[in-house]
């Protein structure tokens, strides 16, 4: 399944719950998104915030309680099953990556006072069980960075590609 590379809510859900932050803090960050990057919602909360916050919520309630999750997570696939949607859609290898950029796109707009993330590459692909760089890992990393609009650069705010790096260079990723 190809991705759509919108804001979806698992992935907010996720990155919020990875910065800790209160409720009230949540729902200011939800708002935002809600009226800036409204675009990059997917279709059916674009016109819908009542639907997309309840749909992030829903997430983060979800996914607070994991031990709960495992129990349940049977019942999810059957109902997943039921509509016609798999478990693999939901739950694909390539999500992590994916939400490594979701989570450096929100936090530079929403969550942190920075306006870059700064991460070696070897940390990037070591993160997500890579230890050599494909071609299509790196394109793969190519088609996330350009649909969250994220541009790589080295010291000295220097853009690059990042099949054209050392390992251990450090890359600050800034939103375009």
């Amino acid at each position: 399944m190809k991705r759509s590379y919108f804001y979806d809510d698992l992935g907010i859900a996720t990155v919020l719950l990875s910065h800790g932050l209160g409720i009230r803090t949540m729902m200011d960050v939800l708002g935002r998104i809600y009226e800036t990057d409204r675009l990059l919602l997917e279709p059916e909360y674009k016109n819908d915030k009542r639907a997309f916050f309840s749909a992030v919520l829903y997430w983060t309630d979800y996914l607070v309680d994991k031990v709960q999750f495992d129990r349940e997570f049977p019942a999810v696939r059957k109902d997943l099953e039921h509509v016609g949607a798999s478990s693999n859609q939901v739950w694909q290898d390539d999500y992590d990556v994916e939400l490594f950029f979701l989570n450096v796109r929100l936090r530079i707009l929403y969550l942190d006072a920075q306006d870059f993330v700064r991460i070696k590459l070897r940390t990037l692909l070591a993160r997500y069980g890579y230890r050599r760089r494909s071609p299509q890992l790196m394109d793969h990393l190519q088609v996330c960075m350009e649909a969250y609009q994220i541009q790589p650069y080295l010291k000295g705010g220097i853009p690059c590609d990042l099949r054209n790096i050392r390992l251990d260079d450090m890359i600050s990723f800034r939103v375009r």
